[in-house]
This record gives C-alpha cells, structure tokens and sequence, in this order.
C-alpha cells in the first residue's frame, strides 16, 4: 500500500512544472511563496499540488490570475481562470491525519493500515476518514462568493494523503452520502447514515456553503506524476442544488478547463 508521502517521481515531476511556469507571470507569486518555505520537500506537498495544477492550467494557454480574490472577505480563491464563463478552483490536499497515523505499520520497505469500522475509537475508522475529508473539503467553500450564471466554482481535492487514495464510491459518499455508493461499500456513523456535502439534509454551516457555493467537486489521486495526469485523472461530481439538471450540470462541465480529454 502506498501512504502518499512524497516521492522521487513526484519531486522530479513537480520540478519540471516548476521550470516550466518560472517565466510565466501570474505564476511567480505560487512560486516565490514555494521558494520562501524551502521547496520541494515533504511539508509543502499542498503547494506541490498547486504547482501541478497551475502547470496543467498553464499547458492549456489559459489566462489565469493566483489568489484571486472572490469578494468573499479578504480570503482568496487559488485559481481564477478568465471566462466566459470564469472558473474559480481552490485546491486543497488532504493530509494523513492522526487516526491514520496511529493504525499504519511499517515493516522494512512494507507499509499497511489498519482502520475498521468495528474499531474501539470511531474516529480510527473509514467512517471517520470519510468524515474528515468532508470537513476539510467544506472548509474552502467559505472563499467563494454566491455563484453567478458567468461564473463558476470547483474544489479540486488531492486525495493522495486520504486511505490510498479512494476510490469512485468514496467520492460519491463524500459528495451524495451515504446511498450513494454501492451497498457493499456503504458507511455508517453508528447507527446514522452519512450525509454527504451536497446532501440538503446536512445542516452543518460549513456543508451549507458548499451547497450554496460550490458547483463542482473533483477528487484526484496522481499515481504516475506525468503530462496530463491532473487533466485526466480527476473524478468530476456536480452540485444538484446550483445545477439543477444533469443536463445543466453537463453544460457548465463542458467548459471547466481541466475537464478530462
């Protein structure tokens, strides 16, 4: 099992990136900020991400602006990519949280992990994972303004530091809840069905941001590090309550710059 830390092909992938974007102007801010926290190391893997997204955006000729901001605050959004319509992508990493660190062995060059549902500790459990990457999810849904029909609002989720990476139903357990994926990989907390980010019936402030102000989340879990991985990776799923139809939300996929090809 491979536990998302950094990797040789990553820093030489990363590398690439960062040579490729180094004369390209809205870039160098994403750089500078790289280079003040010493690099390309393990605890700046959130900022690789960022790297390797802006390069992505950036092999596509896009014009793009870095910290944008939304009008929310004074918070700023990653990626605003011009329009018509604008894109706004935030990009968050989810990191390896103690409850994953707590249930991971190594022995010589083998890595395991342990995390049951049946577990004395709920929290050291795939529902628990589930429920933390939700809440780290949710907490980039406070940088958006109300959406717009010229605009429109992505959260693009390394998930590399999340269980191996997940998988497709677990996505959708975090977007839709739990009756959203296949039974046999289903979760429950206790006795009570998850709610998902976008499911109306979770009422938690931070999930009703979402719901209001995110139209797209995209999970992604680079394996190879290579051209085009961020592009056609990702695992797209639609908000229902800004994107009524799913003829609506194939619209707006339609022109999300990073949509696979």
């Amino acid at each position: 099992m491979w536990d998302g830390t950094l990797t040789v092909a990553e820093a030489e992938f990363t590398q690439t990136a960062i040579g490729a974007l180094a004369t390209t102007r809205w870039a160098r801010p994403l750089l500078t900020r790289l280079d003040q926290r010493e690099g390309i190391c393990p605890r700046n893997m959130a900022l690789l991400f960022e790297v390797r997204v802006a390069y992505a955006l950036h092999r596509l000729g896009l014009a793009v602006n870095y910290e944008y901001k939304a009008g929310s605050g004074q918070r700023s959004v990653d990626f605003r990519v011009h329009g018509p319509p604008e894109w706004l992508i935030e990009a968050v990493r989810l990191g390896e949280s103690d409850a994953m660190k707590a249930a991971s062995k190594r022995s010589g060059n083998g890595f395991s992990l342990n995390l049951s549902s049946t577990a004395r500790d709920k929290r050291q459990s795939e529902e628990g994972e589930i429920i933390k990457a939700m809440e780290r999810i949710a907490e980039k849904a406070c940088k958006f303004s109300k959406p717009s029909v010229a605009r429109f609002h992505a959260v693009l989720v390394d998930m590399r530091g999340y269980l191996d990476g997940g998988d497709h139903d677990d996505y959708r357990e975090m977007a839709y809840g739990t009756g959203a994926p296949r039974p046999e990989n289903r979760h429950w907390w206790g006795d009570q069905p998850i709610l998902g980010l976008f499911d109306p019936r979770n009422e938690r402030e931070s999930a009703r941001l979402v719901q209001q102000r995110v139209h797209l989340i995209g999970f992604i879990a680079e394996r190879r590090f290579c051209e085009g991985e961020i592009q056609n990776r990702g695992f797209y799923l639609p908000n229902p309550g800004v994107l009524a139809s799913p003829e609506a939300a194939a619209r707006a996929f339609q022109t999300y710059p990073l949509r696979p090809v």
